[in-house]
Protein backbone atom coordinates (compact mmCIF):
# COMPACT_ATOMS: atom_id res chain seq x y z
CA UNK A 1 0.00 0.00 0.00
CA UNK A 2 1.40 3.52 -0.80
CA UNK A 3 1.69 5.70 1.72
CA UNK A 4 0.77 9.00 1.09
CA UNK A 5 2.01 12.22 2.64
CA UNK A 6 1.09 16.15 2.34
CA UNK A 7 4.16 18.08 2.24
CA UNK A 8 3.41 21.19 1.41
CA UNK A 9 5.49 25.03 1.23
CA UNK A 10 3.90 28.04 2.37
CA UNK A 11 4.31 30.49 -0.10
CA UNK A 12 5.14 34.26 1.23
CA UNK A 13 4.24 36.72 -0.30
CA UNK A 14 6.93 39.24 -1.81
CA UNK A 15 6.35 43.18 -2.61
CA UNK A 16 9.64 44.11 -4.34
CA UNK A 17 12.25 43.97 -7.04
CA UNK A 18 15.27 41.57 -5.87
CA UNK A 19 18.20 40.43 -7.54
CA UNK A 20 19.66 37.16 -7.02
CA UNK A 21 22.94 35.97 -8.19
CA UNK A 22 23.54 32.70 -9.53
CA UNK A 23 27.96 31.62 -9.19
CA UNK A 24 29.22 30.51 -12.52
CA UNK A 25 31.63 27.26 -12.19
CA UNK A 26 33.51 25.95 -15.24
CA UNK A 27 32.47 21.99 -16.01
CA UNK A 28 30.67 20.62 -13.31
CA UNK A 29 27.13 22.53 -12.88
CA UNK A 30 26.31 24.31 -9.79
CA UNK A 31 22.21 23.81 -9.23
CA UNK A 32 20.43 26.19 -6.72
CA UNK A 33 17.00 27.81 -7.03
CA UNK A 34 15.33 24.42 -6.90
CA UNK A 35 11.39 24.77 -6.82
CA UNK A 36 8.38 22.35 -7.35
CA UNK A 37 6.20 24.17 -9.55
CA UNK A 38 3.11 23.76 -11.89
CA UNK A 39 1.32 20.79 -9.66
CA UNK A 40 -1.80 19.64 -10.73
CA UNK A 41 -3.94 16.58 -9.91
CA UNK A 42 -1.63 14.66 -12.37
CA UNK A 43 1.15 16.73 -13.07
CA UNK A 44 3.96 18.78 -11.31
CA UNK A 45 7.36 20.59 -12.84
CA UNK A 46 10.56 21.45 -10.93
CA UNK A 47 12.43 24.16 -11.58
CA UNK A 48 16.19 25.20 -10.98
CA UNK A 49 19.36 27.26 -12.05
CA UNK A 50 22.47 25.67 -13.64
CA UNK A 51 25.81 27.70 -13.38
CA UNK A 52 26.44 26.91 -17.05
CA UNK A 53 24.79 25.68 -19.94
CA UNK A 54 23.08 22.69 -19.60
CA UNK A 55 20.27 20.04 -20.22
CA UNK A 56 17.73 19.00 -17.86
CA UNK A 57 15.92 15.58 -16.42
CA UNK A 58 14.42 14.20 -13.38
CA UNK A 59 14.43 10.75 -12.27
CA UNK A 60 11.23 10.25 -9.91
CA UNK A 61 10.12 7.41 -7.91
CA UNK A 62 7.33 6.34 -5.96
CA UNK A 63 9.68 6.45 -2.68
CA UNK A 64 11.84 8.56 -0.84
CA UNK A 65 14.97 6.15 -0.98
CA UNK A 66 14.24 5.84 -4.81
CA UNK A 67 13.80 2.23 -4.82
CA UNK A 68 10.82 2.44 -7.01
CA UNK A 69 10.97 4.25 -10.30
CA UNK A 70 7.61 5.67 -11.55
CA UNK A 71 6.71 3.66 -14.49
CA UNK A 72 3.99 5.45 -16.18
CA UNK A 73 5.02 8.66 -15.87
CA UNK A 74 5.98 11.23 -18.86
CA UNK A 75 9.48 13.14 -18.21
CA UNK A 76 9.32 15.83 -19.98
CA UNK A 77 12.37 18.37 -20.52
CA UNK A 78 11.84 22.13 -21.09
CA UNK A 79 8.03 21.68 -22.08
CA UNK A 80 7.85 24.11 -24.97
CA UNK A 81 3.58 24.12 -25.43
CA UNK A 82 3.98 26.39 -28.81
CA UNK A 83 7.27 23.48 -29.98
CA UNK A 84 9.42 26.59 -30.66
CA UNK A 85 12.81 24.48 -29.63
CA UNK A 86 14.68 28.02 -29.56
CA UNK A 87 13.01 28.41 -26.59
CA UNK A 88 14.29 25.06 -24.95
CA UNK A 89 17.83 25.94 -26.32
CA UNK A 90 18.06 29.76 -25.25
CA UNK A 91 16.71 28.55 -21.92
CA UNK A 92 19.53 25.54 -21.82
CA UNK A 93 22.28 27.41 -22.74
CA UNK A 94 20.97 30.52 -19.79
CA UNK A 95 20.78 27.92 -16.77
CA UNK A 96 17.11 28.20 -16.78
CA UNK A 97 16.06 24.23 -16.68
CA UNK A 98 12.55 22.94 -16.29
CA UNK A 99 11.34 19.72 -16.26
CA UNK A 100 7.47 18.17 -16.27
CA UNK A 101 6.02 14.79 -15.15
CA UNK A 102 2.52 14.46 -16.41
CA UNK A 103 0.67 10.93 -16.03
CA UNK A 104 0.03 11.23 -12.21
CA UNK A 105 -2.47 10.46 -9.63
CA UNK A 106 -3.86 12.61 -7.50
CA UNK A 107 -3.00 13.16 -4.25
CA UNK A 108 0.35 11.17 -4.33
CA UNK A 109 3.40 11.76 -2.75
CA UNK A 110 5.99 11.12 -5.33
CA UNK A 111 10.01 12.27 -5.25
CA UNK A 112 12.72 13.25 -7.22
CA UNK A 113 16.41 13.97 -8.18
CA UNK A 114 17.33 16.66 -10.61
CA UNK A 115 19.69 16.16 -13.21
CA UNK A 116 21.96 18.58 -14.71
CA UNK A 117 25.01 17.75 -17.68
CA UNK A 118 26.88 20.35 -19.03
CA UNK A 119 26.78 20.87 -22.38
CA UNK A 120 30.64 21.39 -22.29
CA UNK A 121 32.13 19.15 -20.52
CA UNK A 122 29.60 16.56 -20.43
CA UNK A 123 29.34 16.24 -16.84
CA UNK A 124 26.92 15.71 -14.37
CA UNK A 125 25.17 17.47 -10.91
CA UNK A 126 22.79 15.13 -9.10
CA UNK A 127 20.29 17.52 -6.85
CA UNK A 128 20.01 15.84 -4.19
CA UNK A 129 22.70 13.32 -4.64
CA UNK A 130 21.61 10.36 -2.62
CA UNK A 131 18.58 9.32 -0.46
CA UNK A 132 16.12 10.74 0.94
CA UNK A 133 14.74 12.38 -2.17
CA UNK A 134 12.73 15.44 -2.61
CA UNK A 135 8.67 14.97 -2.15
CA UNK A 136 5.89 16.58 -4.13
CA UNK A 137 2.25 15.95 -3.88
CA UNK A 138 0.05 16.27 -6.42
CA UNK A 139 -3.16 18.44 -5.64
CA UNK A 140 -6.48 16.48 -4.54
CA UNK A 141 -9.25 17.71 -6.95
CA UNK A 142 -10.11 19.91 -9.96
CA UNK A 143 -13.21 22.25 -8.92
CA UNK A 144 -14.66 24.63 -11.22
CA UNK A 145 -17.90 25.66 -9.62
CA UNK A 146 -18.12 27.08 -6.23
CA UNK A 147 -22.02 27.43 -3.64
CA UNK A 148 -23.49 30.93 -3.45
CA UNK A 149 -26.91 31.44 -1.92
CA UNK A 150 -27.56 27.13 -2.78
CA UNK A 151 -26.51 28.17 -6.49
CA UNK A 152 -23.55 26.40 -7.73
CA UNK A 153 -21.71 28.65 -9.65
CA UNK A 154 -18.85 27.89 -12.74
CA UNK A 155 -15.60 30.37 -12.18
CA UNK A 156 -12.64 30.87 -14.67
CA UNK A 157 -9.94 32.80 -13.55
CA UNK A 158 -7.79 35.24 -15.72
CA UNK A 159 -4.64 34.97 -17.87
CA UNK A 160 -1.85 37.14 -17.06
CA UNK A 161 0.60 38.66 -19.80
CA UNK A 162 3.81 40.05 -18.72
CA UNK A 163 6.69 41.91 -20.36
CA UNK A 164 10.19 40.06 -19.39
CA UNK A 165 12.94 42.24 -19.87
CA UNK A 166 16.73 42.10 -18.77
CA UNK A 167 18.19 44.73 -16.49
CA UNK A 168 18.81 46.96 -19.04
CA UNK A 169 14.82 47.52 -19.69
CA UNK A 170 15.26 46.83 -23.37
CA UNK A 171 16.83 43.70 -24.09
CA UNK A 172 13.95 40.70 -24.25
CA UNK A 173 14.24 38.09 -21.61
CA UNK A 174 14.10 35.40 -24.20
CA UNK A 175 14.74 31.71 -23.13
CA UNK A 176 13.37 32.45 -19.50
CA UNK A 177 10.76 31.70 -17.38
CA UNK A 178 7.71 33.83 -16.15
CA UNK A 179 6.83 32.83 -12.47
CA UNK A 180 3.86 33.27 -10.62
CA UNK A 181 2.84 32.99 -6.77
CA UNK A 182 -0.91 34.25 -5.77
CA UNK A 183 -2.08 34.69 -1.63
CA UNK A 184 -3.61 31.20 -0.62
CA UNK A 185 -1.87 29.24 -3.42
CA UNK A 186 -0.31 25.85 -2.64
CA UNK A 187 2.79 26.40 -5.58
CA UNK A 188 3.98 28.77 -8.31
CA UNK A 189 3.03 28.55 -11.52
CA UNK A 190 5.17 29.03 -14.65
CA UNK A 191 5.57 29.79 -18.86
CA UNK A 192 8.41 30.16 -20.51
CA UNK A 193 8.55 34.08 -22.28
CA UNK A 194 7.83 33.69 -25.80
CA UNK A 195 5.62 30.45 -25.38
CA UNK A 196 2.45 31.04 -27.63
CA UNK A 197 2.94 34.83 -27.42
CA UNK A 198 4.95 37.60 -29.26
CA UNK A 199 8.27 38.42 -27.35
CA UNK A 200 8.89 39.52 -25.40
CA UNK A 201 5.25 38.31 -23.10
CA UNK A 202 5.17 35.50 -21.02
CA UNK A 203 0.99 34.22 -20.47
CA UNK A 204 0.53 32.90 -17.17
CA UNK A 205 -2.86 31.25 -16.90
CA UNK A 206 -4.30 31.53 -13.64
CA UNK A 207 -6.86 28.56 -13.95
CA UNK A 208 -3.88 26.62 -13.20
CA UNK A 209 -3.68 27.79 -9.74
CA UNK A 210 -4.11 25.44 -6.51
CA UNK A 211 -5.96 26.26 -2.98
CA UNK A 212 -3.25 25.33 -0.55
CA UNK A 213 -5.44 24.38 2.22
CA UNK A 214 -8.49 22.44 0.43
CA UNK A 215 -5.62 21.33 -2.66
CA UNK A 216 -8.34 22.02 -5.35
CA UNK A 217 -8.84 24.96 -7.86
CA UNK A 218 -8.54 28.39 -6.33
CA UNK A 219 -11.29 31.20 -7.44
CA UNK A 220 -9.12 34.19 -7.70
CA UNK A 221 -10.26 37.37 -5.91
CA UNK A 222 -9.42 41.47 -7.20
CA UNK A 223 -6.70 42.49 -5.04
CA UNK A 224 -4.99 39.53 -3.56
CA UNK A 225 -1.53 39.59 -4.05
CA UNK A 226 0.18 38.07 -7.42
CA UNK A 227 4.20 37.89 -7.41
CA UNK A 228 5.43 38.10 -10.98
CA UNK A 229 9.62 36.61 -10.97
CA UNK A 230 11.40 36.56 -14.08
CA UNK A 231 13.47 33.14 -13.39
CA UNK A 232 16.86 34.22 -15.41
CA UNK A 233 19.33 31.40 -14.47
CA UNK A 234 22.76 32.75 -15.23
CA UNK A 235 21.48 36.32 -15.97
CA UNK A 236 20.02 36.76 -12.00
CA UNK A 237 16.44 36.63 -11.59
CA UNK A 238 14.23 39.32 -10.70
CA UNK A 239 10.80 39.57 -8.59
CA UNK A 240 8.15 42.61 -9.19
CA UNK A 241 4.48 42.05 -7.22
CA UNK A 242 1.38 42.93 -8.24
CA UNK A 243 -2.01 42.66 -7.71
CA UNK A 244 -4.99 40.60 -9.13
CA UNK A 245 -7.04 42.68 -10.98
CA UNK A 246 -10.85 42.71 -11.56
CA UNK A 247 -12.23 39.88 -13.10
CA UNK A 248 -14.35 41.65 -15.76
CA UNK A 249 -15.37 38.31 -18.06
CA UNK A 250 -13.82 34.14 -18.17
CA UNK A 251 -10.43 33.78 -19.39
CA UNK A 252 -9.91 37.70 -20.11
CA UNK A 253 -6.06 37.98 -20.83
CA UNK A 254 -5.24 41.05 -18.77
CA UNK A 255 -1.83 43.08 -18.18
CA UNK A 256 -0.35 42.95 -14.23
CA UNK A 257 -1.46 45.27 -11.69
CA UNK A 258 1.66 46.97 -9.35
CA UNK A 259 1.33 46.52 -5.81
CA UNK A 260 3.89 48.16 -3.98
CA UNK A 261 2.39 50.76 -1.89
CA UNK A 262 3.16 53.85 -0.20
CA UNK A 263 3.66 53.49 3.46
CA UNK A 264 4.56 50.47 5.14
CA UNK A 265 4.48 47.12 3.53
CA UNK A 266 4.43 43.27 4.85
CA UNK A 267 7.45 41.92 2.43
CA UNK A 268 9.13 38.43 2.15
CA UNK A 269 11.69 36.75 0.30
CA UNK A 270 11.05 33.19 -1.87
CA UNK A 271 14.48 32.83 -2.59
CA UNK A 272 17.19 33.34 -1.09
CA UNK A 273 19.39 36.35 -1.91
CA UNK A 274 23.08 35.50 -3.25
CA UNK A 275 24.34 38.70 -1.24
CA UNK A 276 22.14 39.29 1.82
CA UNK A 277 23.81 42.71 2.80
CA UNK A 278 20.99 44.85 3.25
CA UNK A 279 22.07 47.62 0.93
CA UNK A 280 23.27 44.99 -1.55
CA UNK A 281 19.37 43.38 -1.63
CA UNK A 282 17.54 46.71 -1.79
CA UNK A 283 19.95 48.50 -4.36
CA UNK A 284 17.83 47.94 -7.12
CA UNK A 285 14.50 50.14 -5.16
CA UNK A 286 16.70 51.87 -3.00
CA UNK A 287 15.39 55.17 -4.10
CA UNK A 288 12.05 53.86 -3.26
CA UNK A 289 12.33 52.66 0.28
CA UNK A 290 13.00 55.04 3.63
CA UNK A 291 13.40 52.14 6.28
CA UNK A 292 13.08 47.89 6.68
CA UNK A 293 12.42 46.64 10.47
CA UNK A 294 12.37 43.17 11.80
CA UNK A 295 10.91 41.56 14.40
CA UNK A 296 13.74 40.04 16.57
CA UNK A 297 11.98 37.51 18.73
CA UNK A 298 15.40 36.88 20.87
CA UNK A 299 15.85 40.20 21.76
CA UNK A 300 11.86 41.07 21.77
CA UNK A 301 12.24 43.85 19.84
CA UNK A 302 12.22 45.45 16.33
CA UNK A 303 15.66 46.52 14.53
CA UNK A 304 15.38 48.30 11.59
CA UNK A 305 17.35 49.69 8.52
CA UNK A 306 16.88 54.01 7.97
CA UNK A 307 18.24 54.88 4.94
CA UNK A 308 17.90 58.54 6.70
CA UNK A 309 18.72 57.45 10.36
CA UNK A 310 22.15 57.51 12.11
CA UNK A 311 24.26 54.57 10.71
CA UNK A 312 25.11 53.59 14.27
CA UNK A 313 21.10 52.49 14.81
CA UNK A 314 21.34 50.56 11.67
CA UNK A 315 21.18 46.86 13.25
CA UNK A 316 19.38 45.11 10.32
CA UNK A 317 22.30 44.38 8.56
CA UNK A 318 21.67 41.65 6.61
CA UNK A 319 18.10 39.92 4.41
CA UNK A 320 16.84 36.38 4.46
CA UNK A 321 13.84 34.25 2.94
CA UNK A 322 11.58 32.92 4.86
CA UNK A 323 11.77 36.35 7.34
CA UNK A 324 8.94 38.99 7.64
CA UNK A 325 10.25 42.46 7.17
Amino acid sequence: MRVKRRLRIRWLSLFFLLVLPVAAYGGVPEVSHVMVTDVTTCSFSVIWSASEASTADLEVYEDENGAVPIADAVIEPHPIECGNEQIRIMAEDQGVMKVRVTGLDPDTTYYFMTVTTSKSSTDTTYNPNAAPFTPVTTESETVRTYESGGDVLPFSNDLIIEPCYLDDGTTFAEGTLLLATVAGGSHPITAFVGDGVELPNALIDLNNVFSRDTHDNLDLLQGLNLTLLNFRGLADNSIVTHVVPVDQSLSEVKPGEFGLKAGWNMVSFQLEPGVTDTETVLAPIMDKVSAIGAYNATEGRWIFYDKNGLPFLNRLSDLYSATGY
